[in-house]
């Protein structure tokens, strides 16, 4: 199967095309700078120049190796790059509309053919509540993240009328050593500064990115998945028991409560995603059949940090 993905330099982007081509899959990855793309993804990729923003150079004309299969976009701006600020906000949904539109107009112009389209979302898309387990059946919720993963999902859905299958994952704290919140919290608990937010009983939904990037080839294979699918562990964890595991593996105390002005002052609204519950069911995954390696947060913690 030939695959094309965009976001291949990212937490979830390296992983999978390294999983993908491991597979005997064909893998190609649309990048906006080759030259600095090459030294972080397996050389095995065949990387293409894009500007998702401007159409040009026409990246289609390099699929010379044949058909495409599916579309993997992973593809958006870095939510905890920067503060939230007005700008990076807009940064944040410009990046991911723009990626979506530019493939759905390949299909549109028939320059590209694939029977599906798996395209990146958010458990954020749900919004907060305290004590409510989000399931696919749930509808959008307020905020600003809400409004970014409702309007990237519309804009990844209209693939669908061109007879393309559309899968919008809603994606929760993909954990990995490599990159995401966990790769930032090691170095401020290894030096005996670790701490859970506020109170700490706030919900969170994860990840392991070993499961997430099994559960998008599963996707790919199972052509009865369609729609919305919560890419998510069937355990979710609050956050003090998360903080509490990494301090356990490391052999670190965690015994600070970090209060919410604090990471304001950092990352504006973006405290939020720290600070609020957010639980979400898998139940597509489930009913599909999917198993995952990793439902327990500890058992997944130690996987990753084993050794340190």
């Amino acid at each position: 199967m030939n695959i094309l993905v965009t976001g291949a330099t990212g937490t979830i982007g390296r992983p999978l095309c390294t999983h993908l081509l491991n597979k005997r899959y064909v893998v190609s990855a649309l990048t906006q700078n080759k030259k600095s793309a090459a030294g972080i993804v397996d050389s095995r990729i065949r990387l293409i120049e894009w500007n998702p923003y401007s159409g040009e150079p026409d990246w289609t004309s390099c699929l010379t190796e044949g058909r495409i299969d599916a579309v993997v976009n992973l593809a958006g701006e870095n939510l905890s790059k920067k503060r939230w600020s007005k700008a990076h906000k807009e940064r944040i949904l410009k990046s991911r509309i723009a990626a979506a539109r530019t493939i759905v107009n390949a299909v549109r112009e028939k320059k590209i053919a694939p029977h599906t389209l798996v395209n990146a979302s958010a458990v954020g898309y749900y919004g907060f509540h305290p004590d409510h387990v989000f399931t696919e059946d749930d509808s959008a919720g307020e905020g600003f993240l809400s409004r970014v993963c409702e309007e990237w999902e519309t804009e990844a859905a209209k693939a669908g009328s061109f007879s393309v299958r559309v899968v919008r994952m809603r994606t929760g704290m993909v954990l990995s050593r490599d990159g995401g919140t966990l790769k930032e919290m090691l170095p401020v608990v290894k030096m005996n500064l670790g701490g859970y937010f506020g109170k700490g009983s706030q919900w969170f939904s994860w990840i392991h990115v070993d499961d997430m990037v099994r559960a998008i080839r599963y996707i790919l294979k199972n052509k009865d998945i369609t729609g919305p699918v919560n890419m998510v562990s069937p355990e979710p964890a609050t956050n003090k028991q998360f903080v509490k595991v990494i301090g356990k593996v490391l052999g670190k105390p965690t015994i600070f409560s970090i209060p919410r002005f604090i990471i304001w002052l950092r990352f504006g609204e973006m405290a939020d995603l720290l600070y609020k519950s957010q639980r979400a069911s898998p139940k597509r995954l489930l009913e599909a059949g999917f198993s995952f390696l990793y439902n327990d947060i500890e058992k997944a913690v130690e996987h990753l940090l084993g050794g340190n």
